[in-house]
């Protein structure tokens, strides 16, 4: 839209944040192997994830938050840096130690297991404060 005329140019700097926020979403919520979208498919170590990925990370490293109390790294900040190294490596390793081609973002969450452990406070009908024996129990 800059590029347009249609924002100024001061917008410049917010709108190739806003880029690249968008394909990082995308990179990390890939649910298939193919797309039309840019950076929604799946990461190999040939895809065009590998350089972006890589790129974000240094970028993501500069930015802080404005605080003069402490040193201010902003934890959603720090949360994208892990999840980005996180995939690079996880695919890397499924390719090399596993033969797995490719790697489905998408799939990487904790619903699963936010799932089970409500299954198990179900089971120990909701108490805060169980034992290592109730917890296996529910699970059985």
């Amino acid at each position: 839209m800059v590029a347009l005329g249609a924002l100024p140019s001061e917008a410049k700097e917010t709108a190739l944040f806003i880029d690249r926020f968008d394909k990082l979403f995308n990179s990390m919520n890939s649910y298939t192997l193919k797309s039309s979208k840019p950076f929604h498919h799946a990461l190999t170590l040939k895809s065009t994830h590998q350089t972006f990925l890589l790129d974000s990370l240094s970028s993501l490293k500069t930015i802080h938050g404005n605080s003069k109390i402490k040193k201010n790294n902003l934890p959603c900040i720090e949360s994208w840096q892990a999840s980005i190294s996180a995939a690079l490596h996880l695919v890397q390793d499924l390719h090399n130690n596993h033969n797995i081609k490719f790697l489905l973002t998408s799939r990487l969450n904790q619903n699963c297991i936010e799932n089970l452990f409500s299954v198990i406070r179900g089971k120990v009908r909701y108490r805060d404060n169980f034992d290592i024996g109730q917890f296996i129990s529910a699970l059985l």
